[in-house]
């Protein structure tokens, strides 16, 4: 509401690093920066969104929050400017958390609410019929539960032996990894494979050196590659540890 009052229809403009807009008092941008503090050094601001800002992290390993909100702050000074920290908890040592911290004051306002309620969105009814798990992610300490689950003709545990809505339904997985018996997962395997991405930037090279007169041989292989997601849907579960 914000920025519609100052930018009538910036809501309705197509979405880029930057776009421009000519108002009534003056030239302005919205811009998408990096989260570094060179990127955002001398400007002026009449509003900043920062995303995830416990999440930040730079070549060093750290989270350069502290030094990017310094670098802004003198930029809202003129315009009497606003900027919103917004996160998920990483942690308790951060910029975000030591603010969120300190409370209401005469400098800064804070609200908490669950992800279900901050972001209904991400809960909607549409989103829900788009993700259909048909596959069962579970610890090996479950492996027997987890059978009993997908395998059985009627319902677990029933002496009427009703008919089990489950049966066949799911493909198992087990994962060594998920040490705790209360973790397991659903997964929608189309939606993982839209969303997860592998990128091969060197194809896997193979070569080897052999010594003459011992006939040892010593192999190698290089690669290049890189991962990352794209979206979080396909996958719903408990992991209470």
């Amino acid at each position: 509401k914000y920025l519609e009052a100052l930018i009538p229809d910036a809501l309705e403009r197509p979405r880029a690093d930057r776009v421009d807009y000519q108002t009534d008092w003056g030239r302005c941008s919205i811009r998408a920066y990096s989260a570094t503090s060179g990127d955002v050094v001398s400007g002026t601001y009449i509003a900043v969104i920062l995303d995830e800002v416990s999440r930040w992290i730079d070549d060093r390993g750290r989270n350069p929050a502290t030094e990017v909100i310094a670098s802004i702050t003198p930029g809202l000074i003129s315009t009497g400017g606003k900027l919103w920290g917004i996160s998920s908890p990483m942690g308790i040592d951060d910029a975000h958390a030591k603010a969120f911290s300190r409370g209401d004051g005469d400098g800064q306002m804070v609200a908490f609410a669950p992800t279900w309620v901050a972001n209904a969105g991400m809960y909607s009814e549409e989103l829900c019929h788009e993700m259909e798990p048909d596959e069962l992610l579970y610890p090996p300490d479950l492996y027997e539960i987890a059978f009993e689950i997908v395998e059985s003709m009627g319902k677990v545990d029933e002496a009427t032996n009703n008919r089990n809505v489950h049966h066949g339904r799911y493909t198992l997985k087990e994962w060594v990894y998920l040490n705790d018996a209360n973790n397991w997962f659903f997964m929608d395997s189309r939606l993982r494979g839209e969303s997860l991405k592998w990128f091969d930037s060197v194809e896997a090279e193979f070569a080897f050196a052999e010594d003459l007169d011992t006939l040892i041989a010593k192999w190698r292989l290089y690669f290049v590659y890189g991962n990352g997601h794209l979206d979080w849907p396909w996958i719903l579960g408990a992991s209470v540890s």
